[in-house]
């Protein structure tokens, strides 16, 4: 069941939860992979060219934000929930919109879909995709998951991969950067994803979900942070750091609104782009 936005508070972790389980693996045979680059499409009424790919994401990801009129929620640490501060178009208002995502990752989706599809990982890999990133860089796919582990493996055997995964205390995001959680499944348990570990004992990948770093005010301990399907549209999350410029981690996993569990580290970054007032 999709959770639809009634009021100024929602809880973080209800909208996650839309988020539609990855899929399953095959009765027989054995698990899926976790990438197909023959499926990625680029559009190039969209692609953004040159060979700054941080830039190029950072400013599809403002695009795609501003395309959907620009919805903001703010999560405050030690808070459950958020209060929404401004309303854009949701999904169901422009199913055209999500449905180009899908195209990105291989898999069309009709307009009764969009809806009872979850399209957060389709949206992070349609601004990979059209930003110029390699498909051996960033694989990008249907799930979360199933593009952080083929980082993983990746990072393991290439210590100078162009993407890293990192516990959340172990670096400061950046512009750039993924910051990951795991959210629920469609069982209602949080899933035990962790960097290193994103399937379960069957090979069926764990629930997650990832935003784009799109700004980061260490001084008033800030990220915005932008992402797909997060209260069924294009939605800018504000969330707080430490004094450290860390994310806040919450000491209860079960109650934490973004139980975070990895930051993708994005080296093909050089000097932050400029920033992009909020309006």
């Amino acid at each position: 069941m999709r959770v639809v936005v009634a009021g100024g508070i929602l809880s973080l972790m209800a909208m996650l939860a839309a988020c539609q389980t990855p899929p399953r693996q095959a009765a027989r045979g054995g698990p899926p992979p976790a990438c197909s680059p023959e499926k990625h499409f680029r559009d190039p009424a969209e692609a953004m060219s040159g060979n700054d790919r941080a830039a190029n994401l950072v400013a599809l990801s403002f695009m795609e934000w501003d395309r959907f009129g620009r919805q903001t929620w703010r999560y405050r640490a030690g808070a459950r929930d958020g209060v929404e501060t401004r309303r854009g178009v949701r999904e169901t208002e422009r199913p055209d919109w999500v449905q180009r995502y899908w195209r990105a990752v291989g898999e069309p989706r009709s307009v009764e879909d969009i809806p009872r599809v979850a399209w957060s990982a389709a949206f992070v890999s349609w601004i990979m995709v059209q930003a110029g990133v390699p498909t051996a860089a960033f694989c990008g796919a249907p799930a979360h998951s199933m593009y952080l582990e083929t980082i993983w493996t990746r990072q393991r055997r290439d210590p100078a991969a162009p993407f890293a995964l990192h516990p959340p205390a172990a670096i400061r995001p950046s512009v750039g950067d993924l910051v990951c959680a795991a959210r629920r499944g469609d069982d209602g348990v949080l899933s035990d994803i962790a960097v290193g570990r994103f399937r379960d004992p069957d090979g069926r990948f764990l629930p997650s979900h990832c935003d784009i770093v799109v700004g980061v005010d260490r001084g008033a301990r800030r990220l915005e942070a932008i992402g797909g399907n997060v209260a069924d549209s294009v939605t800018m999350s504000v969330l707080d750091l430490d004094a450290e410029g860390f994310l806040v981690v919450g000491r209860d996993r079960e109650r934490d609104p973004r139980p975070w569990i990895a930051i993708v580290e994005n080296r093909y970054r050089r000097d932050p782009p400029p920033r992009v007032a909020l309006r």
